[in-house]
């Protein structure tokens, strides 16, 4: 069996410092939500293998905040080039190389592909996009990360700090 946990990076800076968008680091509510999101998933008892993130600052930050708090070691932490922007397609195929020992994973990239990516395994469970930080997680049968994305899945919940800045469920989660 196989788990995903899908993840948009957390809120980040409209600019950064040298002007270049692959360099935006989170702002302090991306911190904040990273952190919420982190403890969210603790409180679930998810357990996550590695992480494999875009290799942008924004999404590596994301990626840390969480794997302090649920206790995921550096070296299960992989920085992947071709997430940075990744449409859909390119997110499937990377997913799709995963090492088939790790059962629990989970992907850290960019909006839209994030989202499209998310729509094309578990399609009409969810609101249109997924704000920042929002986590999918989705789990199949499959034995092989390979067979992951035309295998039956099961979405098992969405996530989003939303929720903690509303004090109530978005309407991401429906």
């Amino acid at each position: 069996m196989k788990t995903l946990f899908i993840i948009r990076h957390a809120k980040a800076e409209w600019r950064s410092e040298n002007g270049s968008d692959f360099s935006r680091a989170l702002c302090s509510t991306g911190i904040n939500e990273a952190k919420f999101i982190g403890h969210q998933l603790l409180h679930k008892n998810v357990v996550i293998d590695a992480i494999v993130f875009s290799s942008a600052l924004r999404t590596m930050q994301t990626a840390q905040q969480i794997a302090n708090i649920c206790g995921i070691e550096e070296f299960n932490m992989y920085a992947e080039p071709l997430l940075y922007l990744a449409d859909a397609d390119n997110i499937e195929t990377i997913v799709a190389e995963f090492a088939d020992d790790k059962n629990n994973m989970a992907v850290v990239c960019h909006n839209p592909g994030i989202t499209a990516f998310a729509h094309s395994l578990v399609p009409n469970k969810f609101s249109d996009s997924m704000p920042t930080c929002a986590v999918v997680a989705v789990k199949s049968n499959t034995e092989n990360w390979s067979d992951f994305a035309k295998s039956k899945k099961e979405l098992l919940f969405v996530l989003s700090p939303e929720e903690f800045d509303n004090n109530h469920k978005s309407d991401f989660s429906k």
